[in-house]
């Protein structure tokens, strides 16, 4: 869970380069975000974007994340860019399935990319041309 900082320093970072971050409060409460950030650096990768949402556990499944991510997708079509790109691990079926369901597919797998929970995991990316 990234600190209050953090995600201060975050949002700094996206307003400077005009990305969105969202974030997705309930009853005076933080439930969720959603962001675009850079993709790579360089100016032959400016019109693709990497996608990141984050949901608390009690507001999953009620649509929260289709929602965030439909206003990433708008945004990015009004920017003209022209591809998402979501890096996910291998281990969260659930976010997998939901970026399968939306349009998202499979374009690469970085064998023990992370470490998690005490064990290496892979780093699924995911893709949707818009």
């Amino acid at each position: 869970i990234p600190s209050r900082s953090d995600v201060e320093a975050a949002i700094t970072a996206a307003n400077a380069a005009q990305d969105p971050y969202i974030v997705a409060v309930s009853e005076a409460v933080v439930c969720g975000f959603a962001r675009l950030t850079t993709f790579r650096s360089g100016s032959g990768y400016a019109k693709t974007k990497e996608l990141t949402i984050h949901l608390h556990p009690t507001a999953r499944g009620q649509g929260l994340g289709r929602r965030l991510l439909d206003a990433l997708e708008e945004h990015a079509r009004a920017t003209n860019v022209a591809t998402l790109v979501a890096g996910i691990s291998a281990t969260n079926s659930t976010a997998l399935n939901f970026h399968t369901k939306l349009g998202y597919v499979e374009c690469g797998r970085i064998a023990r990319a992370g470490f998690k929970f005490d064990h290496h995991i892979d780093l699924v990316l995911m893709q949707k041309i818009l």
